[in-house]
């Protein structure tokens, strides 16, 4: 799908004045600038950089922070191979240095991953704090002190409660050289993904997509079919409970579906259908079924699968954990794209990811690495966190 840059960013922009100023404290009280951790250090391992290339204040990420966010993913990237390796039991620089499916060192595939989870986490940021004030539309967007006066309460909270005491908590930090300026920073940079996707749509509400938006993505990405499910595996008993089928009670259920599905074939309709197949493990959905292309059908991925392969008018079967499914695509229709709900709101949650990560995959192509700081931390010498 192609998306017209300016239009997102000019769109965008927009919806970011609007919702700013729900951002900001409820009190009417005018709320002091907040210029984030790090704009004035001049060591930096990333940091964002608006459309002048000047850096964005907040959206800097120190070393002690970056080696706090790696230890982080380390721990997760460990917990992940010792899951699906029992031959690994803990951390070690052998493991790093074993060779992943893809050709890479763990080491290579997992920092790479790690560089690029960085970068996504400060353009998302720099996003956030290029968006026009709530107050003044010809300044930049800042946290409310309130909020980061919050956020500092929460951290030395945790550390107390966590930690056994400030002190503590800063000893802990040491470890991986950062500070709890540092992790405090991360905290807010985090919690700031949330920020960014709600000025960008929950403001605009339904009036994000234009109608003809959400009739292109429905026209091009859902198959519609109709669908006529025979039961072949178990029948419910009164207590809830399922038993078995015999093998005969299967293959004549089995056979019925063969019949169904050559009546299709023939050009028997739907209608016609459930007035002939009448029996209790038969099920004739009279109603369109529709699915996104790009997504898989959680319960029985053999549909949608089977409805892949098919074009417009043909019919085939699918057999799940639950019987057989004769599927025949239909043509979609483009202005039905709205009579379902669960499916209107399916293409609206689709385009805002889509949208989402077209914008932050531009503004993380913006952001800057200073390559020798990169090149000092390793996965494996990483502690975990």
């Amino acid at each position: 799908m192609k998306f017209n840059t300016k239009k997102l960013l000019k769109r965008f922009l927009c919806c970011a004045v609007i919702l700013s100023s729900l951002l900001l404290c409820v009190s009417c009280a005018k709320t002091e600038d907040y210029k984030a951790y790090g704009s004035d250090m001049k060591t930096k391992v990333f940091y964002g950089v608006d459309n002048d290339a000047k850096l964005v204040d907040g959206t800097v990420m120190t070393p002690g922070m970056f080696s706090f966010f790696l230890s982080e993913q380390k721990k997760t990237f460990l917990m992940t191979l010792m899951y699906n390796d029992n031959t690994i039991s803990g951390d070690s620089e052998e493991i790093w240095q074993r060779t992943a499916p893809d050709g890479k060192t763990y080491e290579e595939k997992f920092f790479g991953e790690v560089v690029k989870s960085a970068k996504e986490l400060v353009a998302a940021n720099t996003l956030l704090y290029m968006m026009p004030s709530a107050e003044s539309p010809d300044k930049t967007y800042t946290l409310p002190s309130d909020y980061v006066e919050y956020v500092k309460s929460l951290v030395l909270q945790n550390a107390a409660e966590k930690y056994g005491s400030v002190m503590d908590f800063e000893v802990y930090l040491a470890n991986f050289s950062a500070t709890i300026e540092d992790y405090t920073a991360l905290y807010l940079m985090t919690a700031n993904i949330d920020l960014l996707k709600d000025a960008i749509f929950s403001s605009a509400g339904d009036s994000f997509f234009t109608e003809a938006e959400l009739k292109d993505y429905y026209a091009n990405n859902y198959y519609c079919a109709n669908h006529i499910y025979v039961n072949t595996a178990a029948n419910t008993k009164i207590d809830g409970t399922l038993a078995p089928l015999s093998p005969d009670e299967t293959e004549k259920r089995e056979n019925l579906a063969k019949e169904i599905e050559l009546f299709i074939k023939m050009g028997g309709t739907v209608k016609e259908a459930k007035e002939i197949y009448t029996e209790e493990y038969v099920q004739v959905y009279e109603a369109v079924a529709e699915m996104d292309i790009n997504n898989t059908t959680a319960n029985a991925p053999e549909l949608g699968e089977t409805l892949k392969k098919l074009t417009v008018g043909e019919t085939a079967s699918a057999k799940s954990a639950y019987g057989v499914h004769i599927i025949k695509r239909v043509q979609t229709v483009p202005e039905n794209f709205s009579k379902n709900e669960r499916t209107l709101s399916a293409i609206k949650s689709a385009l805002t990811n889509t949208t989402y990560m077209k914008l932050l995959e531009e503004q993380t192509a913006r952001v800057v690495a200073d390559e020798k700081l990169l090149s000092s931390f390793s996965i494996k010498a990483a502690i975990i966190a």
